[in-house]
């Protein structure tokens, strides 16, 4: 992984635990991991750690949603996996409107889905009622974020622009 500015591209060697700096006048510096106290790897993993579960529920819009995402990903994380399939908390959403006897709660609809491999969450998210549940959720969730937006009304806004175009 590679991140660049002007000055230098960042690259980090997973296998060998160096992160190397390519400079722009064309030379490189490696900094090994190994070099580091325990102290200052536990910190920096700690930090790095924190970023990744940040980002892991940085779209999430409610406090089960974002527990969700954070969850699936510190279980990934547990088993060696960096790159974990994307669950969308939807799915949990709509499997629980769908068969609402079944999926009772979010942390058993969560654990049902857990024990699905990543073929079997595609097969399920293309099945009809499903996807047509889901996006009858997401248009639910358009339509509470415009009910968040000022009340003026539409002429109220235009009316307002013409005005001003006009003087």
């Amino acid at each position: 992984m590679a991140k660049k500015n002007r000055i230098a591209e960042a690259i980090l060697q997973y296998d060998t635990s160096v992160v190397q700096l390519r400079w722009a006048d064309g030379k490189t510096d490696n900094f090994p991991v190994a070099k580091l106290t325990g102290e200052i790897r536990a910190a920096l993993a700690t930090r790095g750690l924190r970023e990744v579960l940040g980002d892991s529920y940085n779209t999430a819009e409610n406090l089960a949603e974002a527990r969700f995402y954070a969850d699936r990903r510190w279980n990934y994380l547990t088993q060696g996996i960096w790159n974990a399939p994307r669950i969308s908390f939807l799915l949990v959403e709509a499997l629980q409107r769908l068969r609402p006897m079944q999926f009772t709660s979010d942390p058993q609809t969560i654990e049902f889905l857990g024990r699905l491999t990543e073929e079997q969450i595609v097969a399920l998210r293309g099945q009809p009622e499903v996807k047509a549940t889901i996006l009858a959720l997401q248009a639910e969730r358009t339509a509470r974020k415009a009910d968040t937006t000022p009340a003026a009304s539409l002429d109220d806004l235009l009316g307002g622009i013409q005005e001003k175009s006009h003087e």
